[in-house]
């Protein structure tokens, strides 16, 4: 999965282009330089909001993410997690981490012990 915060933003960034962002036949520049590129024969679809792509867990929070990727649990930044590699863990340390949401926690199944204290969450859903 590839998202803008895969790639970093340098000085020597021309333009990006992600192909979800444009309209008509304009793809818009999302690196800030304004080169908006023209599009030949495509067909723009909707998005249908699916955040479900199977054998990933859905994790917004990019702080939550880094941190999972600092653990061992993942190794992009790019709102997914691998299922097979959170399955499994029963224990998980995410203080101090400025997190605001633990959405994808839910695909820690095996989970038994969780400790996120000192984090920017409003709520936590199981």
């Amino acid at each position: 999965l590839v998202t803008e915060e895969s790639y970093p933003m340098t000085d020597n960034l021309y333009s990006l282009y992600n192909f979800s962002t444009g309209s008509g036949d304009i793809v818009f520049d999302q690196s800030g330089n304004n080169h908006n590129g023209t599009l030949n024969g495509a067909i723009w679809q909707e998005d249908d909001s699916s955040t479900d792509i199977e054998g990933y867990v859905y994790v917004p929070d990019n702080n939550f993410e880094q941190a999972l990727i600092d653990l061992g649990y993942d190794d992009v930044l790019d709102d997914y997690v691998l299922e097979e590699n959170v399955n499994q863990v029963t224990e998980i340390y995410l203080s101090n981490l400025s997190i605001e949401s633990l959405q994808g926690i839910e695909g820690f199944v095996s989970l038994q012990s969780l400790n996120a204290y000192n984090n920017d969450l409003n709520s936590v859903n199981s």
